[in-house]
């Protein structure tokens, strides 16, 4: 038999610094107080980090909105599934007219339009997917840069870019989303 070996450790894929004026950063040591807001599920502070799970048996996934008052910009957060089967970000445009999001599993990240205000869910446009291979328990970097109608994800080494009129817009709320 071969000997035995230690394996391993797999290192989280570091992201490039970022550039440019930080404008808001929130630590999520606590489940943040107005004008954040929990929608639906529960969100508990621990481990210094932020946790959001459905209420069992509910259909709806633990959500959290927040303000997002820009244009063009960068957010970066750090994720880790647990036990979600999936984590989205989705930013709704200035008057709540249009919606996207941006949707990360353990296999894939993907960008896409949501249906506009009388739409079908038929009418999501997908944008952007590329597969992933990310672990539970750890702890890896989402950054999602947007500059006019381009969006730019990235997350363990893997980048996706997108395109839509829609992602140029004036973004201002967030919505965390746990599934």
């Amino acid at each position: 038999l071969p000997p035995v070996t230690a394996r391993p450790k797999v290192q989280p894929v570091e992201l490039p610094p970022l550039d440019g004026t930080i404008v808001m950063q929130e630590p999520f040591r606590a489940v943040p107080a107005k004008p954040w807001a929990v929608l639906h599920g529960t969100w508990r502070a621990r481990d210094e980090a932020l946790w959001g799970a459905p209420q069992r048996g509910d259909q709806q996934p633990a959500a959290l909105r927040g303000p997002l008052p820009m244009t063009d910009g960068t957010l970066q957060y750090d994720v880790n599934f647990g036990d979600a089967d999936r984590h989205s970000l989705r930013i709704h445009t200035a008057g709540n007219k249009h919606s996207f999001r941006i949707v990360v599993s353990p296999s894939q990240i993907e960008i896409a339009k949501n249906p506009s205000a009388g739409e079908g869910q038929d009418q999501v446009v997908p944008l952007a997917r590329e597969r992933l291979q990310l672990k539970r328990g750890q702890w890896h970097t989402l950054r999602v840069s947007f500059q006019g109608p381009e969006a730019v994800a990235q997350i363990a080494g893997v980048t996706v870019k997108a395109a839509h009129p829609v992602l140029g817009q004036p973004k201002e709320q967030m919505n965390l989303l746990v599934f």
